[in-house]
Parts: structure tokens; C-alpha cells; sequence
């Protein structure tokens, strides 16, 4: 196929064997007036679903995709940890349960009640853990963290359904071990947090 003179590179065939590179939003004089922001790219080597696609999309746009609960003393369903909330998505509302689907976590001292970042024990939110209602491990990676404001944390949940609820826990010398890179192995072969700036959050190193 040979490429337009103007315009898109359109009908190049599948992008895994084609010879040409891949653009994403402006990517040369060929192509003017694009207008917005790209945050989440990602490619996965498995098809989703209508429903996978959708609360992906919602719960990167929706503010309020992720309900919190107020912060509460003591440790829960865990020990060692000094501080707890809960996280609930009433707003997906779909019949499909996605499984090891990852959610963003916006945490922010003006989102949840009585959440502190000065009640951290290790630095960039070393000791914040998730847990699920099973009192399970998940998978999670800090995209950003600022302690004058909102930090975004990705959180890998195993069964999510409109009524799934998970537990942050934070405030702990020595917290389990998590490695990052599990929340992008289900089907993801590459992950660029981008947020419309630089510098690009590179996730791909998990694969």
C-alpha cells in the first residue's frame, strides 16, 4: 500500500507487520489541527470488550469514578499499618466482571477524610498497599506523587463488578512486597502514562 500524499496514512494493513511507524495525535506538517491531550496509551495483545473499553475510558475521565470512605485508625483486616480507607466504583455499572482490571487511585488530603500524607512511613508512598475484600495483596504502581496535592497510584483489582470494593493501607515501617510491573500483565504489551506533557510515564518495562 502506498501512502497518501496528504492527510492520514490510512489503509496500511495491521500495524504489527506494517513497515511504517506508528503516529499518535500531531505527528508532522502531513497532518494539522489536532486539538486535546492524550493521557492512557496503550496497546494489548488480546481483544477487550465493549465493557472493558468503556470503564477504561470512565475511570481515567470520570473524577469520580473511585468513591473513598473516610480514613479510620488502626489497621483492619491487616496488621502493621496505622491508617486505613476504603475505595468503592458504584459508577461502573456494567453487567461484564472485568478480571485484573487496573484502576486509578486519585489521592488527595481534599478527596478523603482524615487522609494525611504526613501519616506515610517511607518516602513517594513506599508503604501504601491495596488490599481486596478477601484481604488479598494487589498489584499497584505510583504513577505520580505530590505531597501538596494529588497523587495517582494504579491498582490492579482481580474481579471487577460495580459492587467491588478495595482497602488502601498505609503508615508501616515494613509493608509487603509489591512489584509494580504486575499491574500491566494481563494483555498489555505496552503502557505510556502521558497526561498531555513531559516526562512520559513508561510502564512497558513490566513485559
Amino acid at each position: 500500500t502506498s501512502l497518501p500524499e496528504e492527510g492520514h496514512y490510512a489503509g496500511l494493513g495491521n500495524p504489527a507487520t506494517s513497515r511504517y511507524n506508528l503516529f499518535l495525535g500531531a505527528g508532522g506538517h502531513w497532518w494539522k489541527g489536532y486539538s486535546g491531550v492524550i493521557d492512557e496509551f496503550r496497546i494489548s495483545s488480546v481483544a477487550r470488550s465493549a465493557d472493558w473499553i468503556r470503564a477504561t475510558r470512565d475511570n481515567v475521565l470520570e473524577e469520580n469514578f473511585a468513591v473513598f470512605d473516610d480514613t479510620s485508625a488502626g489497621q483492619g483486616g491487616w496488621t502493621g499499618y496505622s491508617r486505613s480507607f476504603s475505595i468503592s466504583f458504584p459508577n461502573y455499572s456494567e453487567e461484564e466482571t472485568l478480571e485484573n482490571f487496573p484502576v486509578p487511585v486519585r489521592l488527595s488530603p481534599s478527596k478523603i477524610i482524615g487522609f494525611d500524607y504526613g501519616d506515610l512511613k517511607l518516602p513517594c508512598g513506599g508503604d501504601l498497599r491495596f488490599s481486596d475484600s478477601d484481604g488479598n495483596l494487589l498489584a499497584s504502581e505510583i504513577e505520580t506523587w505530590n505531597e501538596d496535592g494529588e497523587s495517582m497510584v494504579w491498582v490492579s483489582v482481580p474481579r471487577f463488578a460495580s459492587g467491588t470494593k478495595i482497602t488502601a493501607y498505609y503508615g508501616n515501617l515494613h509493608p509487603h512486597a509489591v512489584d509494580p510491573r504486575d499491574v500491566w500483565t494481563n494483555g498489555f504489551a505496552a503502557v505510556w502514562h502521558m497526561d498531555g506533557k513531559l516526562p512520559i510515564k513508561d510502564s512497558t518495562g513490566a513485559f
